[in-house]
Parts: structure tokens; sequence; C-alpha cells
């Protein structure tokens, strides 16, 4: 952009953090509705085979996880917009500690989200499986019928079959 719009340099490096945050979020939207969401490729095909990954928790814990890093890289988006619209205003510079501070709040947000999507929520998905299964119980009797022989392990449960033995 800054080759095709040379004066426009200044505000496009303003929006720089956002474009590249919002690129994300579309990016992520747009695979999970071609079928590619981010945490099945990233976090559970490496544990899950092919025909698991298919299970109706863990498509629950694909849902969650990735709708969480559309929020998060949403929010880091808005955060880095503050100092790019200040930028915009004619005669208002920002500050070094406007952009300091919104960096940092980026960085935090993908701190939690790290935090949350590797420990927390898999953490809690581990301590409330049967409450979370109780919610998904015909699409998993579905899932199982389809399944007879397949032996699926979610969490530390390694006695847990999709037969129910």
């Amino acid at each position: 952009l800054t080759w095709s719009f040379p004066n426009s340099m200044a505000t496009i490096n303003s929006f720089s953090d956002t474009m590249v945050s919002g690129g994300l979020v579309l990016g992520i939207i747009v695979a999970w509705m071609l079928g590619y969401p981010l945490i099945k490729n990233h976090m559970v095909a490496d544990s899950v085979d092919d025909e698991g990954i298919d299970h109706p928790i863990l498509k629950h814990f694909i849902r969650r996880l990735t709708a969480m890093w559309i929020g998060v890289f949403s929010i880091m988006a808005l955060i880095a917009l503050v100092p790019a619209v200040i930028n915009l205003q004619e005669g208002v510079v920002v500050s070094d500690t406007v952009e300091i501070v919104c960096v940092v709040l980026e960085f935090i947000a993908l701190a939690l989200g790290l935090l949350i999507s590797h420990w927390l929520y898999p953490a809690y998905f581990d301590k409330h499986q049967d409450e979370i299964a109780a919610k998904y119980k015909e699409e998993i009797d579905m899932w199982n019928k389809e399944h007879p022989d397949h032996e699926l392990l979610i969490g530390d449960d390694t006695s847990n079959t999709a037969s129910g033995e």
C-alpha cells in the first residue's frame, strides 16, 4: 500500500497494526466458513485422528477456541485503532506514551489468549467434560453409532471409548 500511495505512507503506517490484526480476524473467519477452523489444525489435529476430530465434544472445543481467537484479534485491532485515529486528526500527534500503552495492551490481550487457549480452557474442558457432553447427548449417540469401534480418548480418561465400554 505504501508503494501505491506514497503520499499516505504515514497514515497507512498508523493503521498497520489494525490491518494485521483485522486481517487475522478476517482470515480466521473465512477459513472457519470454509471448514478449516484455526484450532482444528493447530491444536486438536495433532492429538486426534481424522475420524475422531468430528466428535461433537471436540467440535465444541474447536468452536469455542476459534471464536475466542477471533475475539482476541478483534480486541487487538480495536486497541491498535486508538493511536491510528488520533494520528488522523490534523495538528495532533500521538504521544509515545499512548502508543506504548496500546502496544502493551495488545500484548496483554495476546498473552491472555495464549493462556486461555493452551491452559485454562483445556483444564476447564477436562474438568467439565460430562456437563459439556450432556449438552450434546443426541449428537454423541449418533456419532457413537456411526463409529462403533473407534476409541476416542478425551482428556485424561483413557478408558473412554466411543462404544461406551
